[in-house]
């Protein structure tokens, strides 16, 4: 199976994808993208419609979205992982890694709701 990723190397949401591949013991191609690529309408028309990354091809299924596309990789491998054996556990760290980002959103909630 091939994997693209399409993305910026220093991007958060991009790290914690490949850290996801890393641990699903999957490999990958990397293809950097610039803040100009992912506004194109190529882009925009193929690969992320919000002009965001990451963005990953897995074998011609284009997904976007980092919890989305963990969540895709961790269901259609579920005994690839070398440390999460478990289900229970591998459904809690998968809920881990797709969820963390939540936490920021909320944070920024919390702090306008004191303002008012």
């Amino acid at each position: 199976m091939a994997i693209t990723v399409f993305g910026r190397s220093v991007s958060a949401f991009n790290l914690i994808l490949f850290y996801v591949l890393k641990e699903l013991g999957l490999s990958y191609e990397f293809v950097q993208t610039t803040p100009e690529e992912v506004n194109s309408p190529d882009y925009l028309a193929t690969k992320h419609p919000f002009g965001r990354t990451p963005s990953l091809n897995d074998d011609g299924f284009q997904i976007y979205e980092t919890r989305a596309i963990a969540r895709d990789l961790w269901n259609k491998r579920p005994n690839v992982s070398r440390w999460l054996k478990n289900l229970n556990e591998r459904e809690c760290w998968k809920n881990v890694f797709t969820e963390y980002k939540l936490s920021e959103y909320i944070q920024y909630n919390i702090s306008i709701l004191k303002k008012k």
